[in-house]
């Protein structure tokens, strides 16, 4: 429905870190644009193509993720740095904004 509203990214902008299997790359794609750390988690028996295996490999590569290394000890060193320097759409920083604010009030 064209007027639908979608909340994938509200709750993104309210979000510390964000979680996304590896399996869906526009999970991935809007955990990203989020601007908030993102950490990937294998899927067990998923067979990645090699185009998609060599984005996640450069992705990783630039500290844009970091894959869970199934050690929950290790969890704290996948932590990364937000990515700021990924351009996102206005009205998804507004949106997350005004979300925060709206937040705020209630806490």
């Amino acid at each position: 429905h064209k007027n639908s509203w979608n909340p994938v990214q509200a709750y993104l902008g309210v979000c510390e870190h964000v979680l996304v299997t590896e399996d869906s790359f526009s999970m991935m794609s809007e955990a990203l644009a989020s601007k908030k750390p993102v950490t990937v988690l294998k899927v067990p028996h998923y067979q990645k193509s090699p185009k998609f295996t060599k984005t996640l490999d450069y992705m990783e590569s630039r500290k844009w993720i970091a894959f869970w290394s199934e050690n929950i000890s290790d969890l704290d060193t996948l932590f990364i740095d937000p990515i700021r320097s990924l351009d996102i759409p206005d009205d998804t920083e507004k949106a997350a904004i005004q979300i925060e604010k709206c937040l705020d009030q209630y806490s």
